[in-house]
């Protein structure tokens, strides 16, 4: 029924250019998604540099607090030894 209309070699023709087409849309759709898959890669790279830039931020203020708190203990230490030091020469100096 279809020899009626087309022949075997339009036929043959028209399969030819539809796979083609189908080629190039495949092929299309295989750079759409290789471009996506890039573009998720790069957001993931920035997002693991971000990370370890807050990270290290973290670090950095922790070992801060770290000092300060060493420092503020140091300081009461320092000047509840100078402050006792004190006492105990007025002491002395007063109830002679």
């Amino acid at each position: 029924m279809a020899g009626e209309h087309v022949t075997e070699e339009q036929f043959g023709e028209f399969v030819k250019r539809m796979e083609q087409a189908f080629a190039h849309v495949h092929q299309r759709l295989d750079d759409q998604q290789q471009n996506f898959n890039q573009r998720l890669d790069n957001v993931e790279n920035r997002m693991e540099q971000g990370f370890t830039g807050i990270h290290a931020d973290i670090r950095q203020l922790r070992n801060w607090w770290v000092q300060l708190f060493g420092l503020v203990i140091f300081g009461l230490v320092f000047f509840g030894f100078i402050g006792g030091m004190t006492l105990m020469l007025f002491r002395e100096l007063l109830f002679r």
